[in-house]
């Protein structure tokens, strides 16, 4: 029998195109939801002595690093595709202890500096009193007691609580809403498309507590958007067909599993 090599040749190349062809040509997954859980930092130094912690950076406490614990141990079980944070020590270092705690070795980290925490100018690393003596003025309080209480209780949006501090910075350099938001909301499409391009269902990232309060601010009408975030709390967002729904602010249920889990309280 007398094989044609050229014609044989010309067969295989034309059947592997055609597969090729196949495969590019498969319909995509109808399912394009992506489920982003954004943490808070732990705690840190600067969290510790009450110092303004915006742009500035300290490494996380020993109480800091447990509660990124119990919130890794917490998470174990949700099959994470991608994980973020900004340029942050903080935030990195978060990361790192729940990703470790998880038992994930072969990991990347993304850095956004849109997931950095609201720009405090000249206010950065001094007393959380004086930036908050200073801004609430223009919102009528004499008290800081009176503004806290109002704050824990949802009732100051956070945009009276960014702008004031914007507008009172001797040095004219700390953010106000718009800015902190254009960025967030920026980081937060980055992260989605990426998954969308990447197939991806279910992203960590972290951030920090007034900017993922910015950057959900006009996602959702709960009051619960105005309230401050404690350390390693979680806000969920889910995307699905062009829309984002916050399903979660502020939830501490990661924690309390993961110390569950660790420590049987």
């Amino acid at each position: 029998m007398i094989i044609n090599f050229k014609k044989t040749l010309v067969i295989c190349l034309l059947a592997v195109s055609a597969l090729m062809t196949g495969c590019a040509n498969q319909p995509k997954s109808d399912d394009d939801t992506v489920t982003i859980y954004f943490a808070r930092h732990g705690k840190t130094l600067f969290n510790t002595f009450d110092l303004v912690q915006g742009w500035a950076d300290s490494p996380l406490t020993e109480q800091g690093i447990g509660v990124a614990q119990y919130l890794g141990e917490g998470l174990k079980g949700i099959p994470f595709d991608a994980y973020y944070t900004s340029d942050a020590g903080r935030q990195r270092e978060t990361m790192q202890v729940i990703l470790k705690q998880m038992g994930v070795k072969d990991y990347t980290i993304t850095e956004l500096q849109g997931l950095r925490e609201v720009f405090y100018g000249g206010y950065e690393g001094g007393p959380n009193a004086k930036v908050v003596s200073d801004s609430m003025k223009l919102l009528g309080y004499k008290s800081i007691d009176a503004y806290f209480k109002d704050y824990s209780a949802g009732k100051l949006e956070i945009k009276t609580i960014v702008d004031p501090i914007a507008e009172v910075d001797a040095k004219k350099l700390a953010e106000n809403y718009a800015q902190v938001k254009a960025r967030t909301q920026e980081a937060l499409h980055t992260i989605v498309q990426t998954a969308l391009e990447k197939g991806q269902h279910n992203i960590l990232a972290i951030s920090s507590g007034m900017s993922m309060q910015v950057m959900i601010s006009d996602l959702t009408d709960n009051i619960d958007k105005n309230k401050p975030l404690s350390n390693a709390t979680v806000v969920k967002i889910t995307y699905k067909n062009g829309q984002y729904h916050v399903d979660e602010i502020g939830s501490m249920e990661y924690v309390q599993k993961g110390r569950a889990a660790l420590t049987g309280k």
